[in-house]
């Protein structure tokens, strides 16, 4: 017998013990720290049950309850061998190396944000009444796409689980079909806010071929006055949509 981390979920190590989170629909629940560290050693010991109850032991002075681990089907008991030779002894040391220090930092906050907001650009092609950041950066320099993509790629490793993509009008961003691209590359759940109106034939594409990216269209109202509101007219958003 041995025990299974569901795929579905991802899982952080935190000061406090955890978060686990539902990739699917993004409910987030709280670990003690038994809970965690439980997790975390069923992926060092590929499931072994009884190694990993011994090291949560060891290193939390608890023993773990993992009935709401089942319940919620974060884990699933499975028939079957594990590998017998896994050094316990190497394993132990290397969690206690990496879960001590998070423990005991004085620095009481999440390791990482459970979502990114970015802003690839603040340009954009409506004159909204109410925006605040519209052309902000008109004019300057806007962060190269290898910029981007090398800080996602981070926020991946962190466990980051999403991320926005906002501006402006993100779609007039010049690379903004290599960061769709990128993102679903990384396979990290994304929206992308846009007015719809405007989108090049190549970003549409780059959209309804990413499983990762969500566009998200953002309408003031269905009557005539979004063209007072946003300064563009609703039929040209609905065409995209």
């Amino acid at each position: 017998m041995y025990d299974k981390i569901n795929e579905k979920f991802l899982i952080r190590q935190e000061f406090f013990g955890g978060v686990v989170i539902n990739k699917d629909n993004m409910c987030r629940q709280e670990l003690n720290r038994g809970e965690a560290t439980y997790l975390y050693a069923l992926r060092k010991t590929c499931g072994n049950i009884e190694l990993s109850e011994k090291v949560v032991k060891e290193l939390t002075g608890c023993t773990v309850e993992t009935k709401r681990l089942f319940d919620y089907s974060i884990i699933q008991r499975k028939e079957g061998g594990v590998d017998e030779k896994i050094d316990y002894y190497k394993i132990k040391n290397e969690m206690e190396e990496e879960l001590i220090p998070i423990w005991k930092s004085t620095n009481k906050h999440l390791s990482a944000p459970l979502e990114i907001t970015i802003y690839p650009t603040l340009n954009c092609n409506l004159k909204c009444k109410f925006c605040f950041v519209k052309n902000k950066n008109k004019g300057k320099k806007e962060i190269d796409i290898a910029t981007w993509l090398r800080f996602l790629r981070e926020a991946k490793e962190m466990n980051v689980l999403s991320i926005s993509i906002l501006g402006g009008e993100p779609t007039r961003y010049e690379y903004i079909d290599e960061l769709i691209k990128g993102i679903n590359e990384l396979k990290i759940k994304a929206t992308i806010t846009t007015n719809g109106i405007g989108i090049k034939e190549s970003t549409k594409k780059a959209l309804i071929e990413c499983g990762y990216v969500m566009p998200v269209f953002s309408v003031q109202s269905f009557t005539k006055r979004n063209l007072e509101l946003m300064g563009g007219r609703l039929y040209k958003c609905i065409r995209n949509c």
